[in-house]
């Protein structure tokens, strides 16, 4: 798949996760840091690569905001700014929220006085800024609070007591005695990191018994938990289409188009929401509708479960081909 970059390089950011559970549960893995940069076609750097540099920010809540600030951080230290500034931006559940902040930061940012997209963090090289990306997909982030199954799953992982002798261990607490999903209790052992050396401390022919811990803070989960509700994504996506220095055509060239992907088989998407953001989508509550023929709201709507990307990746795959190509 080729994302081409603004310039001769060519990169993407991708926010996506992986599994195959309910809405949401990816925000357990978006605690590790880290992020490279990927001399190829597509480069990508996982959301949960990201999460935890807040670390960076003097204010002790972490929040989607701050989340998406925190790719902006990351791509600025890689130097992905300027004429090297992603050509999109992908992201799925939780990972989806963020895009659509980074998404609207950008554009808001471009069209202040400054004209700074990605200057939050100070000058960059060459006096060079972050563009807003061309495409922001979003897979499957549906507005509103989190998922009830979510709260349950934080409840249940919070009251374990750390560190546990073993990854079988863990999935008999969640499933007999916390009764979660055995496909979620797997999956949460993909969260979980070896503590202390497995032969210190062991004496002739003795073998210390290997421990485990959460490698997420969840401290950090709950503060993205209460944020969940607080993120206006209906208000968002109405101001990335009205965002321009003044409404002027050098404003509407700088915004691409959004993506969202619908889950069908997920009950969270409402007939209410789905109205709202075909009212969106239509243009009929903005002032200025000419934007409407600089940017789109594109909903595609695919017969699978919260994973899209692992229940229709085939279907996935074609509309992000299309959609990069009609953009170009």
């Amino acid at each position: 798949m080729d994302l081409r970059g603004h310039g001769q390089s060519r990169h993407c950011f991708d926010t996506t996760s992986s599994g195959n559970n309910d809405n949401d549960h990816d925000i357990y893995r978006d605690q590790r840091i880290g992020g490279h940069q990927k001399e190829q076609t597509f480069a990508a750097m996982q959301q949960e690569d990201s999460v935890s540099l807040n670390n960076n920010n003097n204010n002790n809540m972490v929040t989607i905001q701050s989340c998406a600030e925190d790719v902006i951080y990351t791509l600025c230290k890689l130097n992905l700014i300027g004429e090297n500034s992603p050509r999109g931006i992908v992201g799925h559940s939780f990972g989806g929220r963020c895009a659509l902040a980074y998404h609207h930061h950008l554009l808001l940012r471009t069209s202040s006085s400054d004209g700074g997209g990605g200057h939050i963090m100070g000058t960059s090289p060459n006096n060079a800024y972050l563009h807003p990306p061309q495409d922001c997909w979003i897979l499957d982030s549906c507005p509103g609070k989190i998922h009830s199954s979510v709260r349950k799953v934080v409840e249940a992982v919070a009251s374990i007591d750390m560190p546990i002798q073993s990854k079988k261990e863990l999935v008999r607490i969640l499933t007999k005695e916390k009764n979660l999903d055995p496909s979620i209790a797997a999956w949460m052992t993909t969260n979980l990191k070896s503590v202390g050396d497995a032969t210190a401390g062991a004496g002739a022919g003795e073998q210390q018994q290997q421990q485990y811990e959460f490698m997420f803070d969840l401290n950090v989960i709950q503060d993205i938990l209460q944020d969940f509700p607080r993120q206006d994504m209906m208000r968002m996506l109405q101001e990335c289409f009205m965002t321009g220095p003044n409404g002027s055509e050098a404003g509407a060239a700088i915004r691409g188009n959004i993506h969202m992907v619908i889950a069908s088989k997920n009950k969270s998407w409402t007939s209410d929401i789905l109205e709202q953001l075909e009212t969106i989508r239509q243009g009929n509550d903005f002032k200025n509708k000419n934007a409407l023929a600089s940017m789109q709201l594109n909903l595609l709507h695919l017969d699978a479960g919260h994973w899209v990307h692992v229940d229709a990746l085939d279907e996935l795959v074609v509309a992000m081909a299309k959609g990069l190509v009609n953009s170009d």
